[in-house]
């Protein structure tokens, strides 16, 4: 009766907040735990926590095989001797005989976290279809001195692990380099101009590490620079220019050797003549039409380089779209093109400056 007095009595002290935090990253793979490939679970492990914890914490590493027993004996270990507040495993959580990383984890548990494997696979579920397979969970250990321990299964993919976590901060530049942007004020600019879509901030922060100083994949970044030394296509094989039909209109830029194919700017980067532009063909929606060093651009180039296509802008698709038009009068289909650009004026602030801008615009048809 003392004893349980006396623990129970532990058990309430709450724990101490000036203690490090300890965390105990367990990689399990047969192979790469016998050095037959680099093992490549916990350098993602140890990247991710780097970014995603700023307090000082300590981390205790081990690679082990795929063995029941050695996956709860090194769980033990971790939890009772290392002193791990947190255990992130990666690998065995696959359907495969030896995948048995769930199996130990609650073997050694007191209870169960269920949540944390739902929401792992409710996340994966979003990427790819098979992670229905997976089997990862999340559980206490509780020692009878009052420590305790989360565990937490994790894929065994770099790739995978990042989707499951998710994303931690990334630095501004660093987002403003993988959208080829300049810097941060360029990039923020851009967003307050939506010029940037949600999707593309999305795949740029999606995007992995190995891009080069534009942000992109070396072998996409090549294909860029190769696409800008396109000729543009004159004619079509009947000798005449082929122009691409856009809502019932003649559209602006030329597709090499097909006629009437739907087309549109795309605006991730909003194409003005005379940029160097490159097509894409989409799914339902035509051929998308960005600017050569657009980053939106280049991914879908590395995923899909057979659907690029040559295109160039026809001639006089940089005149200026409402030259000798008068006020109220419509635009014909013979008309050239328009296009959404960006107007920079500087002036000094004075009475009557919006009045006297509204004006000139009005008078150059702007």
């Amino acid at each position: 009766m003392m004893q349980a007095l006396k623990l129970s009595d532990h058990q309430s002290t709450p724990a101490n907040l000036n203690e490090p935090l300890r965390i105990g990253l367990l990689s399990v793979s047969d192979r790469a735990s016998k050095g037959i490939y680099e093992d490549r679970g916990l350098p993602s492990l140890r990247d991710w926590l780097g970014r995603a914890i700023s307090t000082p914490f300590q981390l205790i590493e081990r690679l082990i095989p795929d063995d029941q027993a050695g996956i709860a004996s090194s769980l033990c270990e971790l939890c009772d001797q290392s002193r791990c507040h947190l255990i992130l495993t990666t690998g065995g959580t696959g359907p495969s005989r030896r995948d048995l990383t769930p199996e130990a984890t609650i073997a050694v548990s007191t209870r169960e976290m269920p949540g944390f494997g739902e929401q792992m696979r409710q996340i994966s579920l979003r990427f790819v279809p098979t992670a229905i397979l997976s089997r990862q969970v999340g559980a206490l250990r509780e020692l009878d001195d009052g420590h305790s321990c989360l565990i937490v299964n994790l894929p065994g993919q770099p790739k995978a692990i990042a989707e499951t976590l998710g994303k931690t901060v990334l630095a501004h530049d660093e987002l403003a380099t993988r959208l080829g942007l300049d810097g941060v004020k360029p990039l923020f600019l851009s967003i307050a101009r939506e010029e940037i879509s949600n999707r593309a901030i999305e795949n740029a922060i999606r995007f992995g590490p190995d891009q080069d100083s534009e942000g992109l994949n070396p072998s996409v970044s090549a294909a860029l620079h190769q696409q800008v030394s396109w000729s543009p296509p004159s004619t079509g094989q009947t000798g005449r220019p082929l122009k691409v039909k856009t809502s019932g209109r003649e559209s602006a830029v030329l597709v090499d050797g097909v006629a009437s194919l739907l087309n549109h700017l795309a605006g991730c980067c909003r194409p003005i003549p005379p940029d160097d532009i490159a097509g894409f063909i989409t799914r339902g929606e035509g051929v998308s039409v960005h600017r050569v060093i657009c980053s939106t651009y280049g991914r879908l180039l590395a995923r899909h380089p057979e659907r690029a296509v040559q295109v160039s802008w026809a001639a006089g698709a940089g005149n200026p779209p409402n030259a000798g038009l008068e006020h109220g009068q419509s635009r014909k289909a013979s008309d050239p093109a328009a296009f959404a650009a960006e107007l920079l004026l500087r002036a000094n602030d004075r009475p009557g400056l919006l009045r006297d801008l509204t004006e000139l615009m009005s008078r150059l048809k702007i």
